[in-house]
């Protein structure tokens, strides 16, 4: 019996015999980053209870690590480390006990773990992260060009709109209807990639509506182009509708529709 779902998968076993029979369970988890955690257990008429939990992690492209904590009745406790490389593997057992101790467990189980949590946020995460930025620079350099000519298109339709812009500003105005006070597209977190908008989302009001549907990188509105290649963009919006000021901020391919309760500073 096997079974899987977005989160992992599970499998489990049962066999009779006239000499020996077992049945067996596994779980498997996927942990970010291309991780693994596994959980089984097996009740044996020969071997009695044993059970084992283990991780493994992706370091580089080609290399894999974990570890494998395994006890039992007739096993013992055992630590296993290992090591994957294109192909070829390296195990290493240690023995912690011939039979069964339950300090043994939780010392091998608690510590193995703390080990691999301080090597994946204090070793793994900075190299990750550094390999991220540098493939998002190398990304930039290569449509630096494309870029620019996106950047400088988008300033020439920016210009074209702002007579657009201030008529609809003002029949809204006269409305108490939909006033875009400032519109900010890009990185959130960093000033330097962010770029101005409130002229192109006030040309997409109409009657006091605002709607930008989802599905599609805002950088594709006319007026918009991509501040940060390789970087979560979100857009903020904020607005006056009726003289009360409304705030929002969706991701890039998420929809906005404006006004609505929620938006409420």
């Amino acid at each position: 019996m096997a079974g899987m779902n977005k989160s992992g998968n599970y499998s489990g076993e049962l066999q009779a015999g006239v000499m020996a029979s077992h049945i067996a369970g596994e779980y498997s988890y996927k942990l970010p980053h291309q991780g693994k955690l596994q959980v089984s257990c097996t009740l044996s008429t020969q071997g009695g209870i044993s059970a084992s939990v283990g991780s493994d992690h992706k370091v580089t492209k080609h290399a894999r690590i974990g570890f494998t904590l395994e006890c039992g009745l007739a096993l013992g406790v055992i630590v296993k480390f290992r090591v994957s490389r294109l192909g070829q593997k390296v195990s290493v057992p240690i023995i912690l006990s011939p039979e069964f101790d339950l300090k043994l467990v939780l010392f091998g189980a608690v510590v193995p773990a703390t080990v691999a949590i301080v090597v994946d946020q204090w070793i793994l995460k900075p190299i990750r992260r550094q390999r991220i930025e540098e493939k998002v620079q190398q990304l930039r350099e290569q449509h630096k060009e494309y870029l620019e000519n996106r950047k400088r298109e988008a300033l020439d339709a920016q210009s074209l709109m702002e007579d657009v812009a201030k008529r609809k500003q003002r029949q809204e105005e006269n409305n108490n209807g939909l006033v875009i006070v400032k519109a900010i597209y890009g990185n959130m977190n960093k000033e330097s990639e962010q770029i101005d908008v409130t002229v192109v989302i006030q040309t997409l009001v109409h009657e006091s509506r605002l709607t930008i549907p989802s599905g599609h990188s805002k950088t594709h509105i006319l007026g918009f182009y991509d501040p940060c290649l390789g970087e979560k963009k979100q857009l903020m919006v904020e607005y006056r509708y009726r003289h009360r000021l409304h705030q929002v901020t969706v991701d890039d391919q998420s929809p906005l529709l404006c006004p609505m309760e929620a938006h409420l500073v």
